[in-house]
């Protein structure tokens, strides 16, 4: 988590923090009007970077279930620095209520 205001990211934050969950609201919102019959959505969060509470306030708002599908022990990830391999990227599969 990053308290910084959108305009003041530089575009490697951009695409690690996302201040006031406004990308994330507009994924879960419209992600299902982009689906197939047989289509799959997915989501990459890190309780450690973010606020799970807030995650989960929004798929119950959307409509979303959260399914584990990659959890941070398989995930190893060095982004310039900004976090290390023990970070705890989990990947999600959201199934639609």
């Amino acid at each position: 988590h990053i308290d910084k205001p959108m305009e003041e990211l530089s575009a490697l934050e951009r695409t690690v923090f996302n201040p006031g969950y406004i990308l994330s609201e507009a994924y879960l919102k419209g992600a299902h009007q982009h689906l197939t019959d047989n289509g799959r959505v997915f989501i990459a969060f890190s309780k450690m970077l973010g606020h799970p509470e807030k995650l989960l306030e929004l798929t119950n708002k959307y409509g979303w279930r959260l399914e584990l599908v990659v959890n941070s022990e398989q995930v190893t990830s060095n982004i310039e620095g900004i976090y290390d391999n023990k970070a705890d990227i989990n990947i999600y599969e959201l199934i639609k209520l």
